[in-house]
């Protein structure tokens, strides 16, 4: 009897999981279009319940799917999501509607270029469990880091279409990798206040720099979805 009850637990699951990933992308597709009318007289009465609001949605949001791969010290943490197909034009330097805050080395250091474009993009969310470098943290995913990589548009789209699922100041920031010519970079994203009312600022660093992301902080990186053997430590 107990051995049928599993059997139809799992197979409510099985069937239910579609309907929590089409509830999801409604969620968050009527949040965002949400937001963008919001008056500022609308704005300001929703203040009060955007801490509400945040809770909500990250436990909606926050499900772990189950990936094609692990990786020690990283964990998934949200469904897997897609970016759409960009045309290559938009930069971080000059994505001023969608960030507040704008590192000046993007335009110092000549990153205001435009990439190719690109196609739809599954990508998936990873939340640090174990403190360590950049360097050696997007090493341990992939000896080849060309895969790990979003472009610029990719970037600011998923930004734009998923705020839900970056971590949120003052805990840690949200890492993407990108390349410009040559070099590696990576784009820091830290979002300021509740869903309500929030803000976002962008920076950069370079791959080679010795920043040291730490657990503690909660940090997320987002990479493309791939089946990726993870490099042995």
């Amino acid at each position: 009897m107990s051995g049928n009850v599993q059997q139809t637990e799992q197979e409510t699951r099985l069937a239910t999981e579609p309907q929590l990933d089409e509830l999801r992308l409604t969620w968050e597709r009527a949040i965002n279009k949400l937001r963008g009318r919001l008056t500022f007289e609308v704005a300001q009465s929703w203040n009060g319940r955007s801490l509400e609001i945040d809770k909500m949605a990250e436990g909606l949001l926050s499900n772990p799917p189950a990936l094609s791969y692990t990786v020690p010290g990283l964990c998934p943490h949200a469904k897997m999501s897609i970016i759409g197909k960009t045309d290559g034009t938009e930069t971080l330097a000059k994505a001023k509607w969608d960030f507040s805050r704008i590192d000046p080395n993007f335009s110092n250091w000549r990153l205001d270029v435009s990439s190719l474009p690109t196609k739809r993009q599954n990508v998936s969310v990873l939340e640090l469990e174990r403190s360590g470098t950049l360097s050696k943290i997007f090493n341990s995913l992939s000896s080849n880091l060309d895969s790990l990589c979003l472009t610029q548009p990719q970037i600011i789209k998923f930004v734009r279409e998923y705020p839900f699922k970056l971590i949120g100041s003052p805990h840690g920031e949200n890492f993407f990798l990108f390349k410009s010519g040559k070099e590696f970079f990576v784009a820091h994203v830290a979002r300021f206040g509740a869903f309500g009312s929030y803000s976002l600022g962008v920076g950069v660093h370079r791959f080679s720099d010795d920043r040291v992301l730490r657990a503690v902080d909660h940090d997320r990186i987002v990479i493309p979805t791939l089946k990726l053997k993870p490099v042995a430590a």
